[in-house]
């Protein structure tokens, strides 16, 4: 929340987002449009957080599939809470999704 306070070329500065949002996926939501319009900031953010901080992202980037794998990647399943239908019915997304399931599963049994 300090960046919101910061000075106005703060507030736009890409790499001062990538920094803010790889510790904080969340604050995303107050980055200017032309940033939750970056898939590099908000692909951070993902790795953050997950999927829940792809619905303050450019309604373009919603629908990146580069995006929901690494949300995949970071939920499993739990990301397609967050997704549309055509993400949800993605067979390479629910592939990967099987996929960490299955490792997670092997990994703890």
């Amino acid at each position: 929340r300090m960046i919101q306070h910061a000075s106005p070329h703060l507030q736009t500065d890409k790499d001062v987002w990538i920094t803010a949002v790889k510790q904080n996926g969340d604050a995303l939501k107050h980055a200017t449009d032309k940033l939750k319009n970056d898939k590099e900031v908000v692909m951070a953010a993902v790795r953050d957080v997950g999927a829940r901080v792809i619905r303050h992202a450019n309604p373009a980037l919603q629908k990146d599939k580069d995006l929901w794998m690494e949300a995949v990647q970071q939920d499993g399943w739990c990301a397609f809470e967050y997704a549309d239908n055509n993400v949800k019915s993605d067979k390479e997304l629910r592939f990967a999704a099987h996929k960490r399931r299955f490792l997670w599963w092997v990994r703890h049994s």
